[in-house]
């Protein structure tokens, strides 16, 4: 089954089937300023990150995006749709991350991810754990990354209420 754009908040394990696609939507524009914050949040002391003419240099057109940035910007495209909490527990890990192609700022990335596997939890049955292959692409339809994750999740049945913890009428004293 292929799902567009955020259909739904979050997912419980029965709404994942293997071979499910899911294409993440609306997409991200990296701006210089937040490549360079990551870069310096990061402590990276790679130059290409935030000096053009070092970039330049190196054969780029221009400063080239931090990885690390790359991954959290099309990881976080995904948890609207397969990793809101609840119903989603814990993101577990990423696996055979892979970046591409590179990334400038200004490039507006985009991601999908494919359902590969689900499995109820071995020791707690109110649980399971969904894998998905997400990858990420730019503008020019170019796939800048790729990667492989796990995700736990709550059984339909199991996913708690989360309500507020003051009601209307005490809050409009």
């Amino acid at each position: 089954m292929e799902h567009h754009g955020a259909d739904q908040l979050g997912r419980a394990l029965e709404d994942f089937q293997p071979g499910d696609i899911f294409y993440h939507w609306p997409g991200r524009t990296i701006t210089d300023y937040e490549n360079q914050l990551a870069t310096f949040v990061s402590v990276n002391p790679s130059y290409i990150h935030f000096d053009a003419v070092a970039a330049a240099e190196a054969g780029h057109p221009g400063m080239l995006v931090n990885g690390g940035l790359v991954l959290l910007i099309v990881h976080g495209l995904t948890v609207r749709d397969v990793s809101s909490a609840p119903p989603a527990i814990v993101h577990l890990g990423f696996d055979e991350v892979r970046i591409e192609t590179p990334t400038y700022p200004g490039d507006t990335l985009y991601a999908m991810s494919k359902v590969i596997s689900t499995r109820s939890s071995k020791s707690k049955p109110d649980r399971g754990i969904v894998t998905l292959h997400t990858m990420g692409y730019n503008q020019r339809q170019q796939r800048v990354i790729r990667f492989d994750r796990n995700v736990m999740v709550y059984v339909r049945d199991a996913v708690p209420t989360v309500r507020p913890k003051i009601t209307w009428e005490e809050l409009a004293r």
